[in-house]
């Protein structure tokens, strides 16, 4: 840090700023620095103010939000972060721009000229703001349903910005169809205005910022990571534009063949002219003052057109309908779901694939593989489902001695049960069901261990239809614990029949 400017009065120290808020741009930062001052010494002791917001507020009607922010320009866009000396790459801009440019990474704020004006950084910032909204679950997911792309970043940027943008690949087509193609007619489609930013999205990266100058190399930024990568006009950029393009056939069919859908642009069709028409007058061409931001176009903007066959990823049992119309908002459709119309937006439905519903069925439901010496929930018919069964010819066992009829153990049903002597036993056979038995059936509730684990396995099949990976994996743990408790509890019967056999 420089060392601190000394002051000998108050007075002195007024008329410095005073001289500094009219000023220009420049003067910003070293507004920022005698605010600094201010705040960081007693130069303020014979002022009779005791903070800096105080002194801002009374003196030049600056609130704390004013005050703040030329602080943070200084300590961002000044030399060492503590000076009174704007950075050189920053000279030019406005109070208005720096404070934009606050918010922004400074991967992306060394890219921007002061030709950018203060609407083209705010796009910039808006970029920026929608893809911190995009969460790292959902983009894990979009890396994991994005095949993996073979080459450079730029080689990544460049196709989606192709297919992004048909109306620019046509032109650039018709531009490198020419043998005689030169850098200059790249830049002349792509930076018309001798600056310009692409925003190109692509799942699974997010967010990518190609920052272009015709002066300079190529900038491409990361927004989620802040990388920053420099790529050259020649072997880069002309070599990611010609790998997609097929000259054989026209722009349009090139497009098509290249991102396997028909090309939304018409070609024009030419006008035939007669020798006796009169030629027509041209008309200077007046120019065309482009945004020199071009925002990334949305998903639903580039791949759904009316007609389409969608399912919603966030209904448990994938609802699927026909896209209709897009309505006034732009994440809007409306979407025909049997005899109804309903309101998707983008971010709640996907292209429906008869295949990979195919794969999520088979993922939900897989084989189940017999472990060696696992025993299987049919081996304990208590906690099955009641199925209906004919009653067959009963059997019953009767005490000779008391005529008294007895459970197949020896153990009579109108006693306590005890372990008794086969001397005494013979069996008989009648046609007639046991009453109390069919009674006993009937009156029997569902097992609630067997319902639960049943409910807990309709949870598990709306969280995979709804792709929650986590809780489906919560879900899973549960059920095993319950199937497990099951178990233990058929072998815990198992063990006390068995000592009433040994007694």
């Amino acid at each position: 840090m420089e060392q601190i400017m000394e002051y000998k009065t108050y007075q002195e120290y007024k008329q410095q700023l005073d001289q500094e808020l009219n000023q220009t741009a420049e003067g910003f930062v070293r507004i920022g620095y005698l605010l600094k001052i201010a705040r960081d010494t007693d130069i303020l002791k014979e002022s009779g103010y005791t903070t800096v917001a105080e002194f801002a507020k009374a003196e030049y009607g600056l609130d704390k939000t004013q005050v703040s922010r030329f602080i943070h320009i200084n300590d961002k866009f000044s030399e060492d972060g503590y000076s009174d000396r704007l950075q050189e790459n920053y000279q030019g801009f406005g109070f208005s721009k720096l404070s934009l440019m606050l918010l922004l990474p400074d991967a992306i704020n060394e890219s921007i000229t002061t030709e950018y004006s203060k609407a083209d950084i705010q796009a910039i910032k808006d970029e920026v703001d929608a893809e911190n909204k995009v969460s790292d679950i959902e983009r894990m997911i979009e890396q994991a349903e994005t095949p993996a792309m073979p080459g450079k970043e730029i080689d990544r940027v460049i196709r989606q910005l192709a297919e992004d943008e048909p109306e620019l690949y046509i032109e650039m087509h018709k531009a490198l169809k020419d043998p005689n193609w030169t850098m200059e007619d790249i830049k002349e489609n792509m930076v018309p205005d001798g600056d310009k930013t692409y925003s190109i999205r692509i799942p699974g990266m997010g967010r990518m910022m190609l920052m272009l100058n015709t002066e300079g190399n190529i900038t491409l930024v990361n927004v989620r990571s802040g990388k920053r990568d420099v790529y050259e006009w020649g072997a880069d950029m002309s070599g990611a534009w010609l790998y997609l393009m097929d000259f054989d056939v026209s722009p349009e069919e090139s497009w098509s063949k290249e991102f396997g859908r028909k090309c939304p642009v018409v070609p024009v069709q030419q006008k035939s002219v007669s020798l006796a028409d009169p030629l027509p007058k041209k008309k200077k061409p007046q120019p065309k003052k482009e945004a020199k931001v071009k925002k990334a176009v949305p998903e639903w903007e580039s791949k759904y057109s009316a007609g389409d066959e969608v399912v919603s990823t966030t209904t448990t049992h994938g609802k699927r309908g026909i896209l209709k119309r897009k309505r006034d908002r732009k994440a809007d459709w409306e979407v025909q779901v049997g005899g109804y119309i309903d309101i998707w937006a983008e971010a709640f439905f996907k292209k429906y694939d008869p295949e990979e519903e195919k794969k999520l069925e088979e993922a939900m439901n897989p084989p189940e593989e017999q472990v060696p010496g696992q025993r299987s929930i049919t081996e304990y018919p208590e906690y099955m489902p009641e199925a209906e069964m004919i009653p067959p010819e009963q059997t019953e066992v009767v005490d000779t001695a008391t005529e008294e009829p007895v459970s197949a153990a020896g153990i009579p049903k109108t006693e306590t049960a005890t372990c008794m002597n086969e001397e005494n036993m013979q069996v008989r056979t009648t046609d007639e069901p046991n009453d109390e038995m069919a009674a006993g059936q009937k009156e029997e509730e569902p097992d609630m261990t067997q319902r639960s684990i049943l409910k807990q396995i309709d949870t598990l099949k709306r969280d995979v239809m709804s792709r929650s990976w986590q809780q489906a994996q919560i879900d899973i743990d549960m059920i095993k614990d319950s199937v497990n408790r099951v178990l233990g509890m058929a072998e815990s019967d198992d063990d006390e029949s068995d000592d009433c056999y040994e007694d």
